[in-house]
């Protein structure tokens, strides 16, 4: 049934704050390549999605004052997100013509309401999705009128694929952390007849151990009774042995 087994012992546990929010791109990283001076676009050497250098050329341009062409040169490197030059189109000064996102930093930007607020802190680790942490980088003195919430933003360095502008996550954000002297996974806590209990390994077997619960952080659980450091409990797929003690007592009972 493929249950895996884990320990009973010490834990370090975390008062949570969960919030939703939305990637974005670290606005000092993002470039809008304008030409110099207005003119017809001669030659596109670029398109959305090519990932450039600084000083590569992106297009050409005929001036409109002298009639001379000049290369229209990116600042920064980066990946082009939006191509608005055409060749044969009138580019105008300070219009860009190729806006380009450097995506080696982004910014997670979470909408926490006040009530929680006054817990967090700038360095307090925040738990990206299911597996990607960051810490606090920036907490907004300004309160949104419309949802009276304010802004906690994480910088995500070398962010994994499917982290991209736009997309919606959700995080954790470690306001306290606590340590416990013993603690089990959540995902071994079943109930069974109205009563809280933990499959322990008892040889080639398991037993349903009744067992008293503290303070939780979602993912472990304190133990307060039921259980001693060293016990070997299913963690992972322990709904299957709940099955199997629920079948087993149907048969005695016939």
């Amino acid at each position: 049934a493929r249950v895996e087994i884990g320990e009973v012992k010490p834990a370090r546990l975390k008062t949570l704050v969960r919030a939703n929010g939305r990637i974005a791109p670290v606005s000092s990283r993002v470039a809008h390549i304008t030409s110099r001076f207005a003119g017809i676009v001669k030659e596109v050497r670029r398109d959305i999605g090519d990932q450039v250098k600084a000083g590569d050329v992106l297009a050409v341009v005929e001036s409109n004052q002298n009639l001379q062409s000049f290369e229209v040169r990116t600042l920064k490197g980066g990946l082009i997100t939006e191509r608005h030059a055409t060749i044969g189109e009138f580019a105008t000064e300070g219009t860009a013509l190729f806006v380009i996102i450097d995506l080696s930093e982004l910014w997670a930007d979470f909408t926490v309401f006040q009530r929680d607020v006054g817990a967090i802190r700038e360095g307090q680790s925040v738990l990206i999705g299911t597996a990607y942490s960051q810490t606090v980088h920036f907490i907004s003195p300004i309160v949104d009128e419309t949802t009276q919430s304010r802004t906690v933003r994480a910088v995500v360095s070398s962010p994994p694929r499917g982290v991209a502008p736009g997309a919606f996550v959700t995080g954790e954000i470690a306001v306290a952390e606590f340590d416990v002297p013993l603690a089990v996974h959540n995902e071994a806590i079943q109930t069974v007849e109205g009563r809280t209990k933990v499959f322990v390994q008892e040889g080639e077997r398991f037993e349903a151990r009744e067992v008293e619960l503290g303070r939780t952080d979602g993912e472990f659980s304190e133990v307060l009774s039921g259980l001693k450091a060293g016990d070997h409990y299913a963690v992972k797929n322990s709904f299957i042995l709940k099955a199997e003690l629920g079948k087993s007592e149907a048969e005695h009972v016939h």
